[in-house]
């Protein structure tokens, strides 16, 4: 009777989580972008062109309001102007982004938060990983556009972090606070 009673509940409940997710779940999807980084403290920085390229879900709230979660590799930074050559200096994250989206027909007006966890910090060939601080956290604000399985996202990364540690002024890489602002242009498939 009581193995009836659990396998009953079981299937009542995967019944139910099937129905629910029927109504809420967005979708499942990959994307990859561009990436337009500079860095808030180096004046005579040009923006450094890099990519991004991850994953994302789509959990809808109400027919107008949807969350996004993403996980993503995200290459950031800038380059400035050195003695007969251009500089790049390049930070790696693998960043967490979770969006709220406001959604009318297929546009969306998408606000959220982000963290990233450094995975490599270079300037030129020297590794500054040491001289980096190991989280970044910020600020998103963007517009997507969904038209059948695609996707296509623009939005700005605000960091509020200062990325450096203190001693790595002594290696020339900024006299002041780093702070990561990034534009990111994406296109992504919804595969579910």
């Amino acid at each position: 009777m009581n193995k009836k009673i659990i396998i009953l509940t079981l299937i009542s409940l995967l019944c139910t989580f099937n129905a629910i997710s029927q109504n809420y779940f967005g979708g499942i999807g990959v994307k990859t972008g561009l990436n337009i980084s500079d860095l808030t403290s180096e004046k005579s920085d040009s923006k450094l062109i890099s990519f991004n390229a991850g994953i994302f879900a789509e959990l809808n709230v109400s027919q107008y309001v949807s969350i996004q979660p993403e996980i993503l590799f995200s290459r950031q930074g800038a380059q400035y102007e050195g003695i007969n050559k251009t500089i790049e200096k390049h930070f790696d994250y693998v960043t967490f982004p979770l969006l709220i989206k406001l959604k009318v027909k297929n546009f969306s007006l998408e606000a959220g938060g982000q963290i990233g966890i450094l995975t490599s910090a270079k300037v030129e060939n020297l590794d500054v990983k040491k001289l980096t601080k190991p989280l970044d956290k910020g600020l998103l604000l963007g517009l997507g556009y969904r038209f059948s399985h695609i996707y296509i996202q623009a939005r700005y990364y605000w960091g509020l972090d200062n990325i450096s540690k203190d001693n790595i002024s002594k290696i020339k890489v900024s006299q002041t606070e780093l702070k990561n602002r990034v534009f990111q242009i994406s296109i992504g498939y919804y595969i579910f």
